[in-house]
Order: structure tokens, then C-alpha cells, then sequence
């Protein structure tokens, strides 16, 4: 049985992502993470695969609509 290298090197690549993602503060990795967000979201509607979320509807602007408006509640609250 023969190997399949491109897989192989495909694991290994998202991998080192998962790695350098764990390892940046949290503060640092928005940019990076919303970057490998669309580029799952792009490749599995290129492939026909479903997306990884499960509300596929609501786009990353969205969500980071919703994540800015609890970022103000908590602002809001730590001032009261």
C-alpha cells in the first residue's frame, strides 16, 4: 500500500497551524485565526464539504459583530 505523501504533508501543515496558533497570546492570533476560518469555509465550498460551523447562514463579519457587543457588555458591567 502506497503512501500519500500530499496528505501526509497536508496534516503536517495544519498541524504547525494548530501549533503557531497555541503558542501567540491571546490578544495576538484574531488575524491569523479569522484568516484559517475562511480559508476552511472557502475550501469546503469549493469541495462541496460542509462547513465546520454548524450555523453556516452567519458570516465572520457577524460573529465578529456578535463578539465585539459582548466585549462592550463586559466593558460596560466592570465600570458599573
Amino acid at each position: 500500500m502506497g503512501m500519500d505523501v500530499d496528505a501526509v504533508f497536508a496534516r503536517t501543515a495544519l498541524e504547525n497551524i494548530q501549533d503557531i496558533v497555541g503558542k501567540l497570546p491571546h490578544g495576538e492570533r484574531e488575524i491569523i485565526c479569522d484568516e484559517i476560518i475562511e480559508f476552511q469555509d472557502m475550501i469546503c465550498k469549493k469541495y462541496g464539504f460542509p462547513s465546520a460551523f454548524k450555523d453556516k447562514e452567519r458570516t465572520l463579519e457577524d460573529i465578529n459583530d456578535d463578539i465585539d457587543k459582548v466585549r462592550k457588555d463586559i466593558n460596560r458591567l466592570k465600570n458599573e
